[in-house]
């Protein structure tokens, strides 16, 4: 897989020592880090605390570093297999890591063990969206949005779902309100929506205007791949700025899905 030279990760995913990844996501997410050292706190007490490791393992996902967060959520799990929010954790890690069909599997098991979907229904719909299921991941995104209906993440990845099933009109109503509050993450996924549906030129007016020159100069080739993706390799571009290596001749044929009414900003 490439990455796309936008790309750049806020927080890094460093293999070093537990205090050193701490001290540096400190400096980004003050909050999280310290909510995360007070259940290390708490750990260093009573190192089978499963409330605690649960803690620990969410906030660590929240300062992007799903390493961490998979080893306490191991040890939880170790600990009470049974626990539904244990397997919620483990899939939103397995998310971070890219493996959407195996956080799906453990999205699946949480509910079974009767932990809520409503904590996770974005997340889903997500990994739902890295498998090319676009009607699944879009049945999440509108109940996530009817809890939620001003989120702008939740708003940004239905946005993009809808633009991977050629609603293209629909994705911008999506995207309106973002774009007025001029939204960065919006606009760039504005423009890869209009790219992924061969809207080459608008794409690029897009990113002409709302990036440095760099920048939008870098991109415009990735931009001119964007048809000839998957449904799946358009959302890993999306969400996570990868490419594969080798991408098709023709362009990939599009399954609409049929839009669904909510309280949030109703595609058009």
């Amino acid at each position: 897989m490439k990455y796309l030279p936008f790309r750049i990760l806020a927080g890094l995913v460093i293999a070093g020592p537990a205090h050193a990844q701490y001290d540096q996501a400190q400096l980004v997410r003050p909050a999280e880090a310290a909510d995360l050292n007070g259940h290390l706190a708490r750990l260093a007490t009573n190192p089978r605390d499963v409330a605690a490791l649960i803690g620990a393992g969410e906030a660590a996902l929240a300062l992007n570093d799903p390493r961490a967060a998979a080893g306490f959520f191991a040890r939880a799990d170790a600990i009470e297999s049974g626990n539904g929010r244990i397997k919620a954790g483990l899939a939103r890690v397995m998310l971070q890591m890219q493996n959407p069909a195996e956080a799906l599997r453990l999205f699946d098991q949480a509910t079974r063990l009767g932990y809520p979907d409503k904590g996770f229904l974005s997340d889903r719909a997500l990994a739902r969206d890295l498998t090319g299921d676009q009607a699944g991941a879009q049945r999440d995104y509108q109940a996530a949005l009817k809890a939620s209906p001003d989120d702008p993440e939740i708003l940004r990845r239905y946005a993009a779902s809808l633009g991977i099933s050629g609603q293209v009109d629909a994705a911008e109503k999506v995207l309106e309100p973002l774009l007025y509050k001029s939204d960065r993450a919006a606009w760039r996924y504005r423009a890869f929506i209009l790219a992924m549906n061969n809207r080459q030129t608008e794409a690029k007016k897009i990113a002409d205007q709302t990036m440095p020159v760099q920048l939008a100069t870098a991109i415009t080739p990735y931009m001119q791949k964007m048809p000839y993706l998957t449904a799946a390799q358009k959302a890993a571009a999306v969400h996570f700025g990868h490419f594969p290596t080798t991408v098709g001749a023709r362009i990939a044929a599009v399954t609409p899905t049929p839009p669904v009414s909510t309280g949030a900003p109703p595609p058009a």
